[in-house]
């Protein structure tokens, strides 16, 4: 397991401040290799996570922050994106279906498609994702090469 954590100021040009620091981090596992496409699709689901909690919470106020964490393990990330106090405290943040005409509201319906798992967090203000891939199985631990497939006679 490998962890990394980070805030961030809670302004616009951040968001791809967070983009650029989650790929960075998944691209220097040192225990497991994430592959492109699942840091591609990390960096996506951060931004759309760091742009809702600058948004439609308290981090976006002058002077305030939202901050992320990741885990990695073998096969598996879980980004979590915590902010300040929601704007309207009594909504849980929540995908939604947004009209084609809309500019808004399509972010944690990206999240919802990409993410193996995902949901507000159960005990702070903010988000959760997974995202997993199969891991490379690694070099044999005894050194012996796999054994030739048999040959009909």
């Amino acid at each position: 397991m490998t962890t990394f954590a980070t805030a961030f100021v809670g302004a616009p040009e951040q968001v791809g401040a967070a983009r650029r620091w989650l790929s960075g981090v998944l691209g220097h596992t040192p225990e497991t290799h994430v592959p492109d496409d699942v840091r591609d699709a990390a960096a996506l689901l951060v931004s759309e996570c760091a742009a809702n909690a600058i948004q439609h919470t308290h981090s976006g106020r002058p002077g305030r922050s939202f901050s992320l964490s990741v885990r990695v393990d073998p096969g598996r990330v879980r980004v979590e994106a915590r902010n300040r106090r929601p704007y309207d405290a009594l909504s849980a943040p929540r995908a939604r279906r947004a009209a084609p005409d809309e500019e808004n509201g399509r972010g944690l319906a990206l999240v919802r498609a990409f993410a193996a798992e995902w949901g507000p967090l159960a005990l702070e203000h903010g988000v959760f994702f997974t995202l997993t891939w199969q891991p490379d199985p690694g070099p044999d631990p005894g050194g012996t090469p796999p054994a030739a497939p048999a040959q009909a006679a």
